[in-house]
């Protein structure tokens, strides 16, 4: 009877999470960045403009991971001054970045580019 007991009360719980984690996920909205153009520094100036985000969104990344990459940071100082952070320094082709509240920074972390004006800040409510 103990036995019967403990496995009803997990598979409710089981139930339970997976009803749960189906809500947190079922309002987030993906975002493909710069649309066809994918994360280009034209793209990264005018993409975010007119735009809602809120925090569980997820924006895709597509560029030529050769020439671009994506460096993300909550820190202002580091979007201002192009600071590579210990973390969040994404070089595959294609990524997948999941927005937080607040202030999301991006820039592009290769040659120069983000000093040239590689960047992109954006707010998720």
């Amino acid at each position: 009877m103990e036995q019967s007991c403990f496995v009803s009360s997990a598979i409710t719980a089981l139930l339970l999470l997976l009803v749960h984690g189906q809500s947190l996920f079922a309002g987030a909205t993906t975002y493909t960045v710069g649309g066809l153009d994918g994360w280009t520094m034209e793209q990264a100036k005018i993409w975010p403009k007119g735009k809602s985000f809120k925090a569980g969104d997820y924006l895709e990344f597509t560029y030529n991971y050769e020439f671009v990459n994506v460096i993300t940071t909550a820190k202002k100082t580091e979007y201002d001054q192009c600071k590579l952070p210990v973390f969040g320094i994404y070089q595959s082709g294609r990524d997948f970045i999941r927005l937080h509240r607040g202030h999301n920074y991006f820039f592009s972390g290769m040659g120069g580019q983000c000093q040239l004006g590689f960047k992109m800040a954006i707010f998720a409510e």
